[in-house]
């Protein structure tokens, strides 16, 4: 019962190539191997979900996290991919983080693990000229399904409510998803 007339096979086609032209701009095949590669290597991969796009025409969207820098606390026993709190921390470049977070004072890593030494000798310092640590500033993030905290070299970006709601319930949702 499907019509076969001419408007219709058009109508059809140019659905077709609109299809095709998300999927040709949409890097999940990308994603997807580096996540099986990620599964492979590391023995898990880790997405963060996340919205793309202006207001009323958001799409889902999704990027491969490094496994290392997630660490979930489950909400309860074989309760898979539920999680009470969810940690996740990453280093950014001191210039991505003044363009993302404006012009801060933010600590680099180096700065901020000076404190877990006593008195660090001046010629010590001296060392941190050049080091991968003296330039990353670290970004942790904290979800639950109530609240949401982003800290940017020690510094509060953001702390309140997890703006990740399911639209039916108004239930929050921790983004990530994990294969293990």
């Amino acid at each position: 019962d499907r019509p076969n007339t001419l408007e219709f096979r058009d109508r059809a086609e140019r659905t077709e190539k609109i299809l095709q032209r998300l999927l040709d701009s949409s890097p999940s095949t990308r994603q997807f191997a580096s996540g099986a590669r990620s599964t492979a290597m590391l023995g898990r991969t880790v997405y963060k979900v996340y919205r793309d796009g202006k207001k009323g025409a958001e799409r889902a969207c999704f990027s491969l996290c490094q496994p290392d820098y997630f660490y979930g606390i489950p909400s309860g026993d074989g309760l898979l991919n539920d999680y009470a709190t969810v940690y996740y921390s990453y280093p950014i470049d001191r210039s991505t983080a003044n363009a993302m977070y404006g012009q801060q004072k933010y600590q680099t890593e180096a700065e901020l693990s000076r404190g877990n030494f006593y008195d660090v000798k001046p010629e010590d310092q001296r060392n941190d000229i050049g080091r991968a640590s003296a330039r990353r500033i670290p970004v942790l993030e904290v979800w639950t399904k109530t609240s949401y905290a982003r800290i940017v070299g020690g510094i509060t970006i953001f702390n309140g409510a997890n703006p990740f709601k399911w639209s039916d319930s108004g239930e929050g949702f921790i983004p990530f998803v994990v294969i293990d």
